[in-house]
């Protein structure tokens, strides 16, 4: 969530918190009472899918980097083994497509990895079963470094659908926020009644409208609406 929907969402906040420590103030005006009551029960769900956003970030993440280094460690070990095949046989050519340092697949990005890791397994198919596994890789170990690359493709293509569930997040927070404005607007109207009716809490009420209020009091000065001051 931006810092500005967590500027509206953290006043929101203030604002029931005051409303709470002045309820006998508050309960004068039943619809104002029932106005603070949706706005705290809209600022507990958006806290609830603040948390559910930052979950799927972190998770998305810590999954992409675990799959990152299992299929860095396969290119690496099997790239070793076409490497050492080649050498042997004298195939300069073969040889010559895997040489790399295992410094440059650690470092190579995620499509330069894929491209790398899908090169690596092809060559290692062409090469006999039993030749390969002379130096070390054998099927089952090709079979695993497949579904590695698999993996981590998987993962790497994630952020396309992270971004779309992040979307929805976001979509979610928006509308809480912008049912809470349509709260605020219809209490704003209801709060000069304290001037009257409960002065000290009047005089706090705005303040704890302050972020939202100067913003709003922007807009009102050309649409006509009036709001608290």
């Amino acid at each position: 969530m931006n810092k500005y929907r967590t500027a509206r969402l953290v006043s929101d906040e203030l604002v029931v918190t005051e409303a709470e420590i002045n309820k006998s103030s508050i309960d004068m005006i039943p619809a104002f009472a029932e106005g603070i009551a949706k706005l705290k029960a809209n600022n507990a769900q958006i806290r609830a899918t603040m948390a559910l956003q930052e979950q799927s970030n972190e998770g998305l993440t810590t999954e992409k980097g675990n799959a990152q280094e299992h299929l860095v460690e396969w290119t690496i070990d099997v790239a070793g083994g076409v490497h050492s095949y080649a050498v042997a046989k004298g195939d300069n050519v073969l040889k010559a497509k895997v040489t790399f340092t295992n410094t440059e697949i650690e470092h190579m990005g995620f499509s330069q990895l894929i491209n790398t890791a899908n090169s690596v397994l092809e060559l290692a198919r062409g090469i006999a079963v039993d030749d390969l596994a002379h130096y070390g890789i054998s099927a089952a170990e090709i079979s695993e470094f497949e579904k590695g690359l698999t993996a981590f493709t998987s993962v790497k293509s994630s952020p396309r659908e992270a971004k779309i569930e992040h979307s929805g997040y976001t979509d979610t927070i928006a509308k809480l926020q912008a049912d809470s404005q349509v709260l605020l607007n219809m209490m704003d109207k209801l709060a000069s009644q304290f001037i009257r009716k409960a002065p000290t809490f009047y005089a706090i009420y705005p303040t704890s409208r302050k972020n939202r209020g100067a913003s709003h009091r922007k807009k009102s000065d050309t649409s006509g609406t009036s709001t608290i001051a």
